[in-house]
């Protein structure tokens, strides 16, 4: 069945350090991201009552859609990402997944 979850995507534009050797990546959310939530929640019996590991979570759109569709995700990433992901997911948390009784974890990648 289809299911949908609201989800409000805020990217504050941020210069890049222009520093080569680091890696921005994690710091924004891809569209190939949204597009892949989109599928998720007309597929979401992929990931409902499952436990679901998001690997290079980055922001962790993914991860948090997954949850409010019914899974228990574990979101990682490296550790210079981490401090954004916490906060995304604790934020998620409060405002809206703790309804939906999402369980997620946030744990370093390696």
């Amino acid at each position: 069945s289809h299911l949908s979850v609201n989800v409000r995507v805020m990217q504050a534009a941020a210069a890049p350090s222009g520093d080569l050797t680091v890696d921005e990546t994690g710091d924004l959310v891809w569209p190939t991201a949204t597009i892949f939530c989109k599928y998720l929640c007309s597929c979401s019996e992929l990931v409902r009552g499952r436990k679901v590991l998001d690997l290079g979570a980055g922001t962790g759109l993914v991860g948090m859609v997954a949850a409010q569709l019914g899974s228990e995700v574990t979101l990682t990433d490296v550790d210079r990402v981490l401090p954004l992901l916490v906060s995304n997911v604790a934020g998620a948390v409060a405002r809206s997944c703790s309804d939906s009784g999402a369980a997620m974890t946030v744990l370093p990648l390696f």
